[in-house]
């Protein structure tokens, strides 16, 4: 229902911050307004039980959680965390909770490596790291959950999950070989054959890459 233009703030401006995409002539962001309420509520500190019971009423806190983590691989700097775009919220009307749709993902696996969970260059010198350790109060749907016990723990499982489903690197390889084979002869004659074939190396490099990163990292954290 709503595309995120801006950041959540301040709940006065939540009407201005989020552009609707559908439902346009309804002046209502009650939806929205809700999630604020319950995701700034003194409950989280008080009695985090109950905020997280109400927390996952209006919101799909799993499948935003699962973003978090494939983002995290993926680099995807360019959106929610640094960024205040590239997402929308979709209020299912079947379950009455916002659902999380990522947007955009043109920057995602560019960059350097760095250490073991640490924040290392994005496009356009951006950073993000599997620990969000860069990711401050101002961006409280990230910072907020992942000081959660309960969803840091949730976090890190899906960061498990994806290595060995989603971001499996022998899988990605052969997706990502079988694209570039059907874009050689039109990419090739564009860029050279040497530039496209070294562009395709590279991703896939960096796919490894991130791959073992996050290996490391989960190690890490079960040693800490």
């Amino acid at each position: 229902e709503a595309g995120g233009a801006e950041v959540l703030h301040a709940h006065d401006q939540l009407a201005d911050s989020f552009l609707k995409e559908n439902n346009e002539d309804e002046a209502d962001w009650s939806d929205v307004e809700g999630l604020y309420a319950v995701l700034h509520s003194e409950t989280r500190i008080s009695d985090p039980e109950a905020w997280r019971e109400n927390l996952e009423s209006v919101f799909n806190v799993d499948g935003f959680l699962e973003w978090l983590a494939l983002s995290a691989l993926m680099q995807h700097w360019d959106t929610y965390g640094q960024m205040t775009h590239n997402f929308y919220l979709y209020d299912d009307p079947d379950t009455g909770r916002l659902n999380w749709i990522s947007w955009d993902h043109n920057q995602v696996l560019a960059g350097g490596s760095g250490a073991v969970g640490a924040a290392r260059p994005g496009g356009m010198g951006r950073t993000v790291s599997l620990g969000r350790e860069e990711t401050g109060a101002n961006w409280p749907l990230i910072r907020y959950l992942l000081d959660d016990p309960a969803y840091g723990g949730r976090y890190l499982e899906y960061v498990g999950e994806a290595l060995n489903g989603s971001f499996e690197p022998e899988a990605l390889e052969q997706t990502c070989r079988a694209y570039a084979e059907l874009l050689a002869p039109y990419a090739g004659t564009e860029s050279g054959e040497a530039t496209f074939e070294a562009s395709v190396q590279s991703l896939v490099d960096r796919i490894y890459e991130q791959h073992q990163v996050a290996v490391d990292f989960l190690a890490a954290k079960a040693g800490a």
